[in-house]
């Protein structure tokens, strides 16, 4: 991923006039998601840390295809229960949202601050939302 690499390494300003500050991984992976919100996600250092697949640290461009995986994954799952992807979005009271905005929300919950999501899943929160 020769883009996201040049970004991490580009200067993002001077402090103090003289000193170099570089965007780093998170800078440039925050910059390709601004330019491709539905096909680039961010990428915090805590979730570059602590969310270890298969015993591994990912790279960005790994990182993508994980998450790719993850948005096929939970389109499935939509779809197991009658849902559209439109449809999920609203009965989740978020319906401005994309797959690649609700899957950085969790991380960043989940390994920015520590919060589990409850352990039945998706079922847990259509049937709540069925219940209201």
């Amino acid at each position: 991923m020769n883009l996201f690499n040049s970004l991490s390494s580009a200067v993002a300003s001077l402090k103090n006039d003289r000193i170099k500050v570089h965007f780093g991984l998170t800078g440039a992976a925050k910059i390709l998601f601004a330019l491709r919100p539905l096909a680039l996600p961010p990428w915090d250092e805590s979730i570059r840390e602590k969310l270890i697949i298969r015993n591994k640290k990912l790279t960005y461009c790994e990182y993508i295809k994980h998450i790719q995986l993850l948005q096929q994954d939970l389109y499935e799952e939509c779809s197991r229960y009658g849902l559209s992807e439109n449809e999920f979005f609203i009965k989740i009271g978020k319906p401005k949202t994309t797959w690649m905005k609700l899957i950085d929300e969790y991380y960043w919950m989940r390994y920015t601050h520590g919060i589990e999501p409850p352990k039945s899943e998706i079922k847990f929160w259509f049937q709540l939302s069925n219940d209201l």
